[in-house]
């Protein structure tokens, strides 16, 4: 009874007030058919931006939103020197077809199709990581298909310094990255170590054969040789940021892709 009451009220509202059961919209914005998270041949899909239009289109869609992989990169480093030892595999993506030269196909096919927009987008791997397996001894990778759609993005400037774990984070300097440029102390100490020969001795025969066969030259070419190694290695000396503390421009729109 009571809620039979209660729909009376709603009912009598809706016919008094019929302002109070709609919502106002802005005539500024308008609803149209859309799509989302379309991949062109551009980074592995099977069709061109053309052919994603065609299609789109006459699916009854007047928008669609495509998003291109920025970058298919899989790197995966031996530490301590992960970054000089390491190995990459790379897949077609926006970066490796060019930004500018997607962002003006993007521009084409809006102009060669009337009543319809394409908006470029991006689809971004923000993380993965590896795992082992102590049984068989092989490599996995994790989380490399939990995507970050990112669209509102008209400048190629705005895709080519969007962060992501290949493209690259913002680089910070902490406390920690005090730790990397250590090794400069190793480094100082190998040319305090290495003692050059006498005046008398650069006419002597076998120079250069004296000169590293001292043991306190082996061993300051050595620890010097050790120390570039490792100042190469932790260039520049930052720390990627992680994703949580970027900021990411207030005009572009996100949202989290669980495809896997």
């Amino acid at each position: 009874m009571r809620n039979c009451f209660i729909l009376s009220v709603l009912l009598a509202l809706t016919v008094f007030f019929p302002a109070a059961a709609t919502q106002q919209v802005d005539d500024s914005y308008m609803q149209e058919i859309g799509l989302i998270h379309m991949d062109s041949e551009i980074s592995g899909g099977e069709n061109s931006l053309d052919m994603l239009a065609a299609a789109a289109k006459n699916a009854g869609a007047e928008v669609a939103i495509v998003t291109d992989h920025d970058t298919q990169r899989v790197t995966y480093g031996i530490w301590p020197l992960r970054n000089i030892i390491k190995a990459s595999h790379t897949r077609a993506s926006v970066i490796q077809y060019g930004v500018r030269r997607y962002m003006s196909e993007v521009n084409r096919v809006n102009r060669q199709t009337p009543d319809f927009t394409f908006i470029p987008g991006i689809e971004a791997v923000p993380y993965y990581r590896w795992e082992s397996s102590p049984v068989t001894s092989e490599l996995v990778i994790k989380n490399l298909h939990r995507h970050v759609l990112v669209f509102g993005m008209d400048k190629p400037e705005q895709i080519e310094h969007l962060p992501s774990i290949e493209a690259g984070y913002p680089s910070v300097f902490t406390p920690f990255s005090l730790l990397q440029i250590l090794w400069v102390i190793p480094l100082i100490l190998a040319v305090l170590l290495f003692k050059m020969p006498g005046s008398h001795e650069y006419y002597e025969s076998k120079f250069l054969l004296r000169l590293f066969y001292r043991p306190r030259n082996i061993m300051a070419i050595l620890l010097g040789a050790v120390s570039i190694i490792f100042l190469i290695n932790g260039f520049p000396s930052a720390n990627r940021s992680s994703i949580s503390t970027m900021k990411t421009p207030t005009h572009c729109r996100t949202s989290f892709s669980s495809t896997m």
